[in-house]
């Protein structure tokens, strides 16, 4: 008689009447009957847990009681009174339990509150404290701390001195023609006065005539809505009833008004000389025709004025513009001390106190806008250039610029906007926000005196990982917080568009200087040290946020939206080039490594394409191309070495590296199988062919094995748009090194630590990390370490 085979699984319905199944689709039972035969209810049988997960949760009690007795020693934990005890600090932290540094003991982000640098992960930083002193030629000195991005160049330098020489002057930038060949005129001056005696109140001629009506008005209206569309320092209808009555009248009958506005309007010229609605005079002529011109006007607007006596708004207005222009002319040195020149003249006009003057509607906010303006140029540039910015918080209580469009401020009230329209200063507004942000990420994760380093000492220093988190969520709450005719998508005027793809761009930027110290951390040469998975994301978090720039800036550029005189985004785009490589270079071996490449070669071509525009893609063009030049030897050279290294250790082991006897294999997905984002091609609401923009599913996704880390993240479908992925909680895995010992995941933390010290190693999969988002400007909808 043959035995019956005993099913695994019986249908609902036997199950509820309690009799046999024989687990067919649909079984005997209901066949016979015509019932429903279903297999959805969840089995109530208790499985019991494998021996090896009884072995890892004993092995992880074991740790815990440990880590426990050496923080508080002497402790009983079967006491029922202990988590009382606790709560009221009746225990006291035993001194030195509990040390800084990657791979101290972690307490979690819940201690840093109350320890400041102690007990909380800490994540070295790949930039030296000490920023970088240089001497040029002519005897000048210029200083640029670790928060510049050329301290991430120096580090390259100093880690690959074949392809990146050391320069003759302190940019990291080639020059690819001499400054004086760029200039005609005599080069900037510093920010000084030009009044030749205090009594002398005559106002000097300037020495270039103003253009046609026609052309200043198309420079200013460039400068204004184009240039300096985040950054509004002037009530337009003022300034063009001003310029009207300039053009409706002859010099010599200009009023001791129009003198005084001519110094604003020559700044706005130069500015404007930079921008062209219609680039392609400016490709046949070269920028240093444009900057050229600018200059002139630039001169001019200096020589009306004297800029160390500024006490009224037009003055410092004219500033302002004088700033911006050298910042688009890549004279970020010499526009610094212009802010320190503004920002004193601002404080001497009270413009930093929310004073209940004699003002009028459009004086009161266009001060306002000045200040804060003013105010974010200080941190951002101070951010790019590695130096302090000069105002605390603690020294301003002047509130933000009413959100409110210029034509609905007039010179007796403050018409109401209407509805469901955005203005142009929610943006302006927004972006001053995110630059306090910028300004707390220098703060904390640039610091200058960087914990675990002693006194004097010029190594890299470390970051409490709660810190990044805070700031994460800073850049969460402010994304949450922005008005949705702010974010990009839909139908908008093209100035709301354009300021769209700059508060985006201006976000990268922000993630990136937040990511960017720890993007060592995926590298194959951190060997010897015990790194855990939060330095992996804040790694894979600067690179994907270095592609998104590169996409960012791609499409941008295929939407007109994108001028070479935008320095910003030009020195923004080549540091995530620079990012790109640098993880190209570490990772030599991985097929990850040429997807990243073709994303670094496509914002190369982009500057590419900028560069007769701009002096700021110029360099940095020639700069990369030098670069790429050696790029693919030095790769293969290092796909070599890693290749003989490889073997040089499976000889000497006989296992294979990174598992023992014990451990389970992880099993790396092929590339094949691996799903394939996919990159938008167009702006949300925007029709686009399938052709005109290179999809992102071309490249090939990150996998478990090709990255190197251990238990995989769970990230999101790439194609719903968004950047979201979370990390495991402790699996209780045990995670084998070199020598077959065991590491152990702490019990306060999503982390298992491990060795790494082979690129093969498996890492988790961050394909939700390095392709974010189907469209490349959607933000991120959650913090990207959690």
């Amino acid at each position: 008689m043959q035995k019956r085979r005993r099913v695994t699984r019986a249908c609902d319905e036997c199950r509820r009447k309690k009799i046999k199944c024989d687990g067919k689709q649909p079984c005997t039972h209901c066949t016979v009957y015509s019932y429903e035969c279903t297999y959805d209810q969840p089995s109530n049988r208790r499985r019991n847990a494998a021996p090896q997960y009884i072995e890892a949760l004993e092995k992880r009690l074991k740790r815990m009681e440990t880590i426990l007795n050496i923080v508080l020693p002497g402790v009983d934990v079967e006491d029922p009174n202990l988590e009382a005890a606790l709560q009221q600090n009746a225990f006291q932290l035993k001194p030195g339990a509990i040390t800084n540094g990657v791979g101290a003991t972690q307490m979690g982000d819940r201690t840093a509150p109350h320890v400041e640098g102690g007990g909380e992960s800490q994540l070295e930083s790949m930039v030296k404290s000490t920023g970088q002193l240089d001497l040029d030629e002519e005897g000048h000195w210029d200083f640029h701390g670790h928060s510049s991005g050329l301290s991430f160049v120096r580090r390259m330098r100093e880690q690959y001195p074949d392809i990146i020489t050391e320069p003759a002057h302190a940019s990291p930038f080639s020059k690819s023609r001499p400054m004086s060949q760029v200039f005609e005129s005599p080069k900037f001056d510093s920010p000084r006065s030009n009044a030749e005696s205090p009594m002398d109140g005559s106002s000097p001629s300037p020495p270039t005539d103003l253009p046609s009506k026609e052309v200043a008005k198309e420079l200013v209206d460039i400068a204004i809505n184009d240039a300096a569309s985040l950054l509004r320092v002037v009530h337009e209808p003022t300034i063009w009833k001003a310029f009207d009555k300039i053009f409706d009248k002859s010099p010599e009958n200009y009023t001791n008004d129009d003198n005084m506005f001519l110094p604003l309007l020559y700044a706005i010229l130069a500015l404007g000389s930079l921008f062209s609605k219609d680039g392609r005079e400016i490709d046949a002529k070269g920028y240093a025709t444009a900057i050229d011109q600018g200059f002139k006007y630039f001169k001019s607007s200096r020589l009306l004025m004297d800029i160390a006596d500024c006490r009224d708004l037009r003055s410092l207005q004219a500033i302002v513009f004088m700033i911006l222009f050298l910042q688009s002319s890549a004279k970020l040195s010499t526009c610094y001390s212009y802010i320190g020149v503004a920002l004193r003249s601002a404080l001497r006009m009270g413009l930093h106190r929310n004073i209940p003057g004699n003002f009028n509607p459009i004086e009161a906010e266009t001060r306002k806008r000045v200040f804060w303006v003013i105010r974010k140029m200080d941190t951002y540039v101070g951010a790019l250039l590695g130096l302090p910015h000069t105002l605390n918080d603690e020294d301003i209580d002047q509130v933000l610029p009413l959100e409110v469009d210029d034509e609905y401020i007039t010179e007796t009230e403050i018409l109401p906007m209407p509805e469901g329209q955005i203005s142009v200063m929610a943006a302006s507004n927004a972006h001053t926000t995110l630059v306090a942000i910028i300004g707390k990420i220098v703060k904390y994760i640039y610091p200058l005196k960087g914990a675990g380093a002693p006194n004097g000492s010029v190594k890299s220093y470390s970051v409490g990982y709660a810190k990044i988190r805070e700031i994460e969520l800073d850049l969460q709450e402010w994304m949450q917080k922005l008005p949705m005719g702010l974010r990009p998508g839909g139908d908008a005027p093209k100035i709301i568009i354009r300021v769209q793809q700059l508060l985006r761009m201006a976000y990268a930027h922000a993630q990136m200087m937040l990511y960017r110290p720890f993007l060592h951390y995926v590298s194959h040469t951190c060997k010897s040290k015990v790194v855990d998975k939060r330095s992996y994301a804040c790694a894979a978090a600067c690179v994907s946020v270095s592609r998104n720039i590169i996409h960012i800036t791609s499409e941008m550029k295929k939407r007109g939206l994108l001028c070479g005189a935008y320095w910003f985004q030009m020195y923004t785009s080549f540091f995530a080039i620079l990012s790109l490589v640098f993880f190209a270079l570490e990772n030599p071996e991985n097929q990850t490594s040429q997807d990243v490449l073709r994303d670094a070669k496509e914002g190369k071509e982009t500057l590419e394409q900028l560069a007769k525009r701009s002096m700021a893609a110029d360099r940095c063009t020639h700069t990369l191309n030098v670069l790429f030049e050696q790029l693919p030897d030095r790769l293969r050279r290092g796909r070599a070495e890693s290749i003989s290294a490889k073997k040089r250790r499976q000889e000497v082991s006989p296992h294979p590296l990174g598992h023992s006897e014990e451990s389970t294999p992880v099993v790396a997905p092929k590339l094949s199988e691996a799903p394939r984002p996919r990159r938008a091609s167009t702006f949300h609401g925007w029709g686009s062919s399938s052709g005109d923009v290179k999809p992102l599913s071309q490249t090939v996704p990150l996998t478990h094995a090709q990255l190197g880390l251990d238990s995989p993240l769970t990230p999101s479908s790439a194609s719903t748009g968004n950047l979201s992925f979370s990390l495991p909680t402790n699996t209780g895995n045990t995670i084998h090194g070199l020598n077959g010992g065991p590491f152990h995941g702490l019990p306060l933390s999503p982390t298992v630590v491990t060795s790494f010290t082979d690129a093969n190693l498996p890492l988790p999969d961050l394909t939700s990390m390095m392709f974010p988002s189907a469209d490349p400007f959607a933000y991120p909808n959650q913090p990207m370490t959690s």
